[in-house]
């Protein structure tokens, strides 16, 4: 199925202005429509510490949230100017959202109209709000749909000529295969990559040929490559492998375990999360 919606979102931080125009590169490449959203975030109660009366309430932080909101607002305004001149100076059909309420719902409602959902990776040197971060893993895990992760720092506007494809045979790793199959048959070169144990036996049940018919079938001249990493170590393998071939894009399936009712990121999942320096696209 072709891509021709896109969703990306945005806030005030630096970064968001470069996840932007590499959404919008995107966009005109495959002449999809681009919807950016920015939400401002009035879904959960300020709690400032006081050294003598712990904390104060909602009614005692009132004011303090009072400003970050209005903060905010004026982020959006100024982020949804440069969005109208940037889809307008590249061609591209878009729609600018500013909704308020939690960030992770209204990102979720969003991402469900969407063939793909651009996302921001969190950046440790900045502190976020609201309290319970971006809204990244309830929509990987919640929405159904593709998610591009934006790393924090670098310029991304050529994303997807040089595609790495991580592969394992599993519902995660076929599912993302397939979601992204408009950019694979749009890429310059597919590396299909399978990362086995130090030491273990082959399987021919594990190797990537299979997948690699499938892509031919699909019009995309694939390759495979295999490495070999220590258990644990996936994560580290996939992106030394991205570097190595000099992707501009890393495909995976993203794996999750529960914890309590929810699902958390798997331990490759999130070491690439934390540790990418190029696009990801993860499906679930």
């Amino acid at each position: 199925m072709p891509m021709k919606d896109i969703l990306v979102h945005v806030d005030g931080g630096a970064d968001s202005e470069r996840r932007l125009r590499a959404a919008v590169a995107l966009a005109r490449r495959h002449e999809a429509a681009q919807t950016a959203l920015f939400v401002i975030d009035t879904a959960y109660p300020f709690y400032s510490i006081d050294a003598s009366f712990g904390y104060l309430g909602w009614s005692g932080a009132q004011p303090m949230l009072d400003e970050l909101v209005a903060q905010a607002r004026a982020a959006a305004a100024r982020m949804g100017e440069t969005f109208e001149r940037l889809v307008a100076s590249e061609g591209v059909a878009g729609a600018w959202r500013c909704v308020e309420g939690s960030t992770s719902e209204v990102v979720l409602w969003h991402a469900y109209h969407a063939d793909l959902c651009v996302l921001g990776q969190e950046d440790p040197a900045r502190a976020t709000w609201p309290p319970d971060g971006l809204p990244l893993e309830r929509v990987l895990f919640a929405a159904g749909r593709p998610i591009l992760v934006i790393p924090f720092g670098g310029e991304f506007e050529r994303t997807g000529t040089e595609i790495l494809l991580g592969w394992k045979p599993g519902r995660e790793p076929a599912r993302a295969a397939n979601d992204v199959l408009p950019l694979l048959a749009a890429a310059r070169r597919v590396t299909v990559l399978t990362v086995s144990d130090a030491g273990s036996a082959p399987d021919s049940h594990q190797d990537a040929s299979g997948i690699v018919r499938h892509l031919a079938r699909h019009g995309v001249a694939a390759t495979s490559r295999e490495a070999v990493g220590g258990r644990g170590d996936e994560g580290t393998v996939l992106l030394a492998q991205a570097a190595d071939l000099g992707a501009d894009l890393l495909v995976i399936g993203a794996y999750g375990h529960s914890r309590t009712r929810e699902l958390v990121l798997g331990g490759a999942t999130r070491t690439i999360l934390r540790h990418a320096t190029l696009p990801v696209l993860m499906s679930h």
